[in-house]
């Protein structure tokens, strides 16, 4: 790809993922989406992106969490209202592979035919309102070429 600012062809990388814009509903799924995004390594100007939409599901854990404790653990469940849940901490970081492999799960030997995938490994943690923490993680990944270009 050419770079607008060196005025070349350029190698590219792949810049750490922004903070992932995440909220978590009131059965445990964590949704969101976080942006990344390859820069000119001779600059550093933006020049592919990419949106991705993750999902990670705590809900099990935290459904056997209040079925196991109960009004023991959960302080809110004694006075009648149902436990809270929040949103407290979702990282993401940057993720590279190689898909060695076609459709049918034959090994592709030639790396001119592999595709390059390019992603997040995002990380998320719920907190129920009695303090105990559930962490769940997704990667989500799109290939090199269908990344949009930013001119």
């Amino acid at each position: 790809m050419r770079c607008e600012s060196c005025n070349k062809f350029v190698s590219m990388e792949l810049q750490e993922p922004e903070s992932p814009d995440a909220q978590v509903d009131d059965e445990g799924v964590v949704t969101g989406t976080v942006r990344i995004v390859r820069t000119c390594v001779d600059c550093g100007q933006e020049l592919k992106e990419a949106t991705l939409d993750f999902e990670i599901d705590v809900s099990g854990e935290l459904r056997d969490h209040r079925d196991a404790q109960g009004d023991d653990v959960c302080p809110s469940v004694k006075d009648g209202h149902e436990p809270s849940i929040e949103l407290s901490s979702c990282d993401a970081s940057a993720y590279e592979d190689v898909q060695k492999t076609d459709r049918k799960g034959k090994t592709i030997t030639n790396p001119r035919y592999q595709k390059t995938l390019f992603g997040a490994e995002v990380v998320a943690v719920v907190a129920c309102s009695c303090g105990q923490t559930f962490e769940g993680a997704d990667t989500v990944t799109v290939a090199a070429s269908a990344m949009d270009e930013l001119s």
